[in-house]
Formats: structure tokens, sequence, C-alpha cells
């Protein structure tokens, strides 16, 4: 018998429930749907490229932190590199996985079952970062100052020339 989401979730390991599928980053949102990223240009409109002040402004407004997990399926000895998603979301909200945090749901049991149901008002909040989505904004910094490196060397080789 195949399973469902519900019961593959509390079986995944690490503080991000993500899988792979054929190569995709894909993962189960709150509501115990596969979300999975794609990148063809036929499920896009409109393209244009990422602005560099925008870029800049995300990657110095961002704060990388050092933590230990409280999730029992993390090793409680190590420690993990990363970022708040609630930081994260006060940045730009679109880097942040907004879901229903535990909390926002009751527990009803039924029929030797427990289901989960959204409590009346859940909101949504940032659980997780959306790495994925970080490094094309890093990917644009980089390519940026390494533009700027090769000007520089273009100029200090003709500044030496001209000594």
């Amino acid at each position: 018998k195949q399973k469902t989401a519900y019961e593959i979730m509390p079986s995944l390991v690490g503080s991000e429930m993500c899988i792979r599928d054929r190569g995709n980053a894909a993962r189960f949102d709150s509501q115990n749907r596969l979300i999975k990223a794609n990148s063809t240009r036929e499920l896009k409109t409109g393209i244009e490229d990422l602005d560099r002040s925008y870029a800049y402004n995300m990657l110095n407004n961002l704060k990388p932190v050092w933590f230990r997990s409280k999730c029992e399926a993390d090793n409680p000895d190590w420690s993990w590199y990363g970022m708040i998603a609630e930081d994260v979301s006060e940045v730009d909200p679109r880097m942040a996985v907004w879901e229903y945090a535990e909390d926002q749901y009751d527990l009803i049991s039924e029929n030797n079952t427990v289901k989960k149901t959204l409590k009346p008002g859940a909101e949504l909040s940032p659980q997780s970062v959306q790495y994925d989505k970080l490094a094309v904004v890093l990917w644009k910094v980089v390519q940026d100052q390494q533009t700027a490196i090769t000007d520089l060397e273009t100029k200090v080789r003709a500044l030496e020339s001209a000594a």
C-alpha cells in the first residue's frame, strides 16, 4: 500500500522535511501537499534579470546564525548553521516558507486515529527558509563581484605597464 504524505512525514529525518523527486527539490507543506520546484520557462512569466541592488540588500540584511536544534530527529550534540525564518521573512517574505505552526492545529481522536485540524483563526507564519532561492541571490552577487575583480585586474595591469 502506498503511504499518504501524513504517514510519511513523521518518519522523515532532519529539521527540513525535504525530499527529492527525480532531482527536483520537493517538500510537503503544512497541508500535506507535495510542493515541487520547477524551473522551466514554460511555467514562468514576466522574466527579468535579478536587480543588483535587491541582491546586495538581501545579502547585507540576512543574518546567518549558529544554533542547536530542538527537533527530535536532529542530534542534540550537533550544532547547525542557517537562518531564522522569521528574520528572513522581514527582509523578503518570499524567501520564507509560510505554513501553519504545530500550535495552530487541534488534535482530534477518531476511531483509534488522530487527525490534525486547523484551529479557528489559524494563521500562516514563516516556518522555514527557501535556501534554494537564496542561492540565486548569492549567484548574482558573486557574478557582480567577479566583474568588479576582472575590471580591477585590467586596471592594475594597465597601471603596471605604464610604470
